[in-house]
């Protein structure tokens, strides 16, 4: 029912003229047009609720689903609204399916400087030890593919992984089966529980990021960063003073970090409460469209 509507234009396709829709065309509310006008009331989706059913339930008619995209402006109508209890675990399972790992240079504790160091996304991770005979050891178990890098936290995000990586291992990064890059695994987590940001919590809701590398929060939720001093610390705040990264991985300290599978969870709860307009305009609606588009 969404393209019915559209314009057509003529389109040469194997060597014949078709008429096609242009579904690139679009219609969109602005947010000024829905805050004066007020036409809608709020739906909190649930457990099991899919846009159609939503339309079946409010319109009278599944088909009409493309009236409540268009008044939330969802593009996409898998990922663009809430998923389900099983849906939203099946994509966090799929999207963190390896660990997450925290490097450093070896022989250091600092986070390792993954973009001067040549990083770069789809480069294979093994481990690798030194024999007493000064030689070395490659294994092919564990393995990954690095699927993204995150330069704040010195850390590699994992796919395709077969074996677990522990503390200490020695990672080698190879690219066309050449060493890159040669690190220390300070700590490796399951990507769904690796920090996603830094945050205070205060009943359930997080503040804005903090500075990670930055100190610990003082009781008015004040950082001082690394290489300044404050009414909290008279010397200069280095790496380990601690700093809320470095709290993490050495202490195991959590009680700051917002895990990747957290923000997830509260990205898919905000895109479960959206907004349905009312029946009796749809109507009115649909005419408005036609209009624009016989017009366009």
């Amino acid at each position: 029912m969404l393209f019915r509507d559209y314009p057509t234009f003529t389109q040469v396709i194997n060597n014949n003229l078709v008429e096609v829709q242009d579904i690139l065309r679009k219609v969109v509310f602005t947010d000024e047009s829905i805050e004066r006008d007020r036409k809608f009331v709020t739906y909190k989706k649930k457990d099991g609720d899919t846009l159609e059913s939503i339309a079946a339930k409010f319109y009278g008619d599944e088909r009409l689903s493309w009236v409540i995209m268009l008044f939330n402006k969802v593009i996409d109508p898998f990922y663009g609204v809430s998923l389900s209890t099983v849906g939203f675990d099946n994509y966090t399972r799929k999207k963190y399916d390896g660990q997450t790992l925290f490097l450093s240079a070896v022989g250091s504790s600092f986070p390792l400087s993954l973009n001067s160091a040549g990083i770069t996304i789809g480069t294979l991770a093994i481990t690798k030890a030194s024999n007493a005979d000064g030689s070395v050891s490659y294994f092919d178990e564990p393995r990954g593919t690095i699927k993204s890098f995150d330069d704040n936290f010195g850390s590699v995000q994992l796919t395709d992984q077969t074996g677990k990586f522990n503390k200490d291992d020695t990672l080698s990064v190879l690219i066309d089966r050449v060493e890159v890059i040669t690190a220390t695994v300070q700590k490796a987590v399951d990507s769904a529980e690796a920090p996603n940001y830094f945050a205070e919590r205060v009943d359930g809701v997080s503040s804005d990021p903090l500075n990670p590398l930055a100190s610990v929060p003082n009781s008015d939720g004040v950082q001082t960063s690394i290489g300044t001093t404050s009414a909290d610390f008279a010397t200069a705040v280095t790496y380990g003073t601690p700093t809320l990264l470095f709290d993490y991985i050495y202490n195991n300290t959590g009680t700051y970090v917002i895990t990747n599978k957290m923000k997830e969870f509260k990205d898919n709860y905000d895109k479960s409460v959206i907004m349905l307009i009312e029946p009796k305009f749809v109507p009115a609606l649909e005419l408005e469209m036609r209009k624009l588009f016989r017009n366009a």
